[in-house]
């Protein structure tokens, strides 16, 4: 890459990682996306950090479509070329806005996934029988809290494996959830939620708790260690096949898109759930407006003399 173009982005990924306080994953993947996009610019006879029109950018992202990316992954293309360029724009690097506007094409036509409440409920009533063993024991109120908490407050598995103790309230039946960009949101949680955590917390997690150095964190490996992502996702897979659900049609994130659907399906509005899922924009949250669509077609149907 050109000595300037390579400063530009060092320059910019330094901003978003160290002041914007975007989450290293999400740095790394900018990383990967713009050096993409300079390639393919570069390619075409344009400097990716003077362009004078939107047409280049349009250019990569259909030719990447055409290579066969996912919708979503030319969506995060997308919003890594359109922070970089504001980020151009507000240090005075760029005069021209040339960022394109509107969405990736196609990409909020497809629904998120999610499972009707009698599936979830199949779910979280998997790891109901208590084994005598402490042992297996352990590991059943583990993972039924776990699944309570990925259902009850909608939160992102990176999110549930970075819980910590001083942020459970039991007593007010809230967590604090960190999420994306270290921002923090209270989530409340119900009865039943809380009660699992609650029976984790007192009876088994000591049992791990032992085996390891003194950790903050809510869920443990049996090792005594913070539970990562893949140990969670395997935790939902193998709840799932235990149950009778194809476990491709279940993930963490699955549990997040049900918990937003089955919120709005029982009246909650746009804005609340946008609050409970901490999207910094309610026009991330507008995916599920088909929720609120369907319940409005059903609403007239039933209550207007000529629905």
């Amino acid at each position: 890459m050109d000595s300037a173009r390579d400063a530009a982005l060092r320059e910019f990924l330094t901003y978003v990682g160290a002041e914007a306080g975007l989450a290293r994953s999400t740095v790394e993947a900018y990383r990967r996306d713009l050096e993409r996009f300079f390639a393919f610019v570069t390619h075409s006879g344009h400097d990716p950090t003077a362009l004078a029109s939107t047409e280049p950018i349009v250019a990569f992202l259909h030719a990447e479509q055409q290579s066969g990316a996912a919708e979503a992954t030319v969506a995060r293309r997308l919003a890594a070329i359109r922070a970089f360029l504001r980020f151009r724009l507000e240090t005075g690097r760029q005069e021209r806005d040339v960022r394109p506007t509107g969405g990736a094409p196609r990409l909020w036509s497809r629904l998120p996934k999610s499972l009707e409440p009698e599936a979830i409920e199949r779910l979280l009533a998997a790891p109901l029988a208590l084994p005598p063993e402490p042992e297996a024991r352990a590991r059943v109120l583990r993972d039924r809290a776990l699944l309570e908490a990925l259902y009850a407050a909608g939160c992102r598995v990176s999110e549930l494996c970075g819980l910590t103790l001083d942020r459970v309230d039991l007593r007010a039946r809230t967590l604090r959830v960190v999420g994306k960009g270290s921002k923090e949101r209270l989530v409340p949680i119900g009865d039943v939620a809380a009660d699992a955590i609650d029976r984790w917390l007192r009876l088994a997690r000591p049992t791990f708790a032992v085996r390891a150095k003194p950790t903050s964190a809510v869920f443990l490996t049996q090792r005594g260690k913070p539970i990562d992502r893949t140990r969670v996702w395997q935790i939902v897979k193998d709840v799932a096949r235990r149950v009778g659900i194809e476990p491709t049609t279940v993930s963490p994130h699955v549990f997040r898109h049900s918990f937003a659907t089955h919120l709005l399906e029982n009246g909650a509005g746009l804005r609340v759930v946008q609050e409970l899922l901490g999207h910094a924009s309610v026009a991330t949250t507008e995916v599920y407006t088909h929720v609120d669509r369907k319940r409005m077609k059903d609403q007239h149907r039933q209550f207007h003399p000529r629905g």
